[in-house]
C-alpha cells in the first residue's frame, strides 16, 4: 500500500540531507515543509526530488496537519528532520500491509552528542508516526503534539527496526531547547504537584540514567530544571 512521507524542518541542514536520503525510495511522495531556514536547507532539500513548501511556523501540530493536507495517498509516514529512519525499518515499513484502524509504532532511539541514550528519560521510545489521515491527525498544543484520536484506544504495531533521532549536538544546545519547550508548555500548564527533585530522581535513578555516566546526570538536571520552569511560569 502506498504512503505519502511529510517532513517538517527549520534550519537543520546538519541532518536533513541524511533524513530525506534515509526515506528515499519509500515513497514516491515526499513532502517537506521548510518554515523559514535561514541556514543551507533549503538548498539541500532542493537537490533531492521531493515536494517543498515553505511556509510560516503554524505549530509543531497545525504544521504537521498542513503537510498531510497536501499528501497524494491516504496513508502518512511522519518524521522529523532530525530523524533519520535505519535499514532496517526502512525494510520493515515497505514490507507491511497496512491496515485501517491501526496505527504504527517507530522504535525512537534519542541520540546526545552522536551518542544513542539506551537510559534516563531519553531512553529508546515507541512512537506513532504512520497513520491513515482520514482517522488521525495531529493536535495543536504549543509543544509535544499528539496524533488523536488517542492512539490509546487504537491498536498500535510496533515496526522493527530504529528511528534514529538526532535530539542534540550537545548539552547546551539541549537546555536551550528545553528554555523553548518550557515557555511553549506553560501556555497550556496549570502546574504540578511533583516537584523538580522527583523528576530529576526519575530520570537519574527510576530510568536509570546513572548508566550513563556524566551525561546522565547532567541530563537529569537539565529535565529537573525544564519540569521546573514549565510548571512555575
Amino acid at each position: 500500500m502506498s504512503f505519502s512521507v511529510v517532513i517538517i524542518c527549520r534550519d537543520e541542514e546538519k541532518y536533513i540531507g541524511r533524513c530525506i536520503d534515509s526515506v528515499i525510495g519509500l515513497s514516491d511522495d515526499i513532502i517537506i515543509i521548510d518554515t523559514g531556514s535561514v541556514d543551507g536547507t533549503v538548498h539541500i532539500v532542493k537537490s533531492y526530488p521531493v515536494k517543498l513548501q515553505q511556509i510560516n511556523w503554524l505549530g509543531y501540530g497545525a504544521t504537521k496537519n498542513y503537510g498531510t493536507s497536501l499528501a497524494k495517498y491516504d496513508w502518512i509516514l511522519s518524521i522529523d528532520a532530525d530523524e533519520i529512519v535505519s535499514e532496517e525499518l526502512y525494510h520493515s515499513i515497505l514490507s507491511k500491509a497496512l491496515q485501517t484502524g491501526h496505527i504504527y509504532g517507530l522504535k525512537r532511539v534519542n541520540y546526545v552528542a552522536d551518542r544513542a541514550m539506551n537510559y534516563s528519560h531519553l531512553k529508546p521510545e515507541i512512537k506513532p508516526r504512520l497513520f491513515h489521515k482520514e482517522v488521525y491527525q495531529w493536535d495543536t498544543q504549543p509543544v509535544h503534539e499528539r496524533l488523536t484520536p488517542s492512539v490509546n484506544k487504537s491498536k498500535t504495531t510496533v515496526l522493527k527496526g530504529d528511528l534514529l533521532h538526532f535530539y542534540t549536538y550537545d548539552l547546551g544546545e539541549l537546555q536551550e531547547k528545553y528554555d523553548l519547550y518550557a515557555k511553549l508548555s506553560v501556555k497550556k500548564s496549570s502546574g504540578s504537584i511533583l516537584g523538580p527533585t522527583y523528576y530529576f530522581i526519575k530520570s537519574y535513578i527510576l530510568q536509570l540514567g546513572i548508566l550513563e555516566g556524566n551525561i546522565g546526570l547532567r541530563l537529569a538536571r537539565l529535565f529537573s530544571q525544564y519540569k521546573r520552569l514549565k510548571n512555575n511560569p
